[in-house]
């Protein structure tokens, strides 16, 4: 199994921008779904496949990486970290949102799928290792499929993740040696 997850898309014109990943967007308040320590949270995939995006996190802010050749944090020696944004629907309280997770529970979630045939009407449960807030997020296949149920399409992740960086062309990305 390689770290690669295969059936991704990528976040297009992502050098557009250098804004903050915020909690609010044209979707409204609340489009991230969180996974709060000593929970599990129960999920469905709505879309087919994760966008995939690689990220620096630099004060405090994730700041997208468009690219090494283009990117002023990359040539600053500050590295970067791929992330994984899953369009899912809350089994709790039933909403629909987005799920950044790190490529190790991508792996999850895709041999999850994997062993399903289909992602889109899979039941995933979310919980960080060891109960703990920054403890690693784990997935795990909860066999329930709702892939006969009429399902929600949810907030597209390219459209949130461009829109959210999206700053005035007059911001510039400070050096960060």
């Amino acid at each position: 199994m390689t770290n690669e997850h295969p059936h991704t898309q990528t976040v297009p014109g992502v050098a557009a921008g250098y804004g903050d990943l915020l909690s609010e967007c044209a979707e409204g308040p609340g489009v991230w779904i969180h996974v709060p320590a000593r929970t599990i949270v129960v999920c469905v995939l709505l879309r087919d496949q994760p966008v995939r995006y690689d990220a620096h996190w630099v004060g405090g802010r994730v700041r997208p990486c468009p690219g090494a050749t283009q990117c002023a944090l990359c040539t600053s020696g500050v590295g970067k970290k791929t992330r994984y944004v899953y369009t899912v629907l809350d089994t709790t309280t039933k909403q629909t949102g987005l799920l950044e997770v790190a490529p190790s529970t991508a792996l999850e979630i895709r041999a999850a799928v994997d062993e399903a045939g289909f992602a889109r009407g899979l039941a995933i449960a979310f919980s960080h290792e060891g109960g703990v807030k920054n403890g690693r997020l784990r997935a795990t296949s909860r066999h329930q499929i709702l892939r006969d149920c009429e399902l929600p399409d949810g907030p597209d992740p390219i459209h949130v993740l461009k829109r959210q960086w999206s700053l005035p062309d007059a911001e510039r990305v400070p050096s960060y040696r």
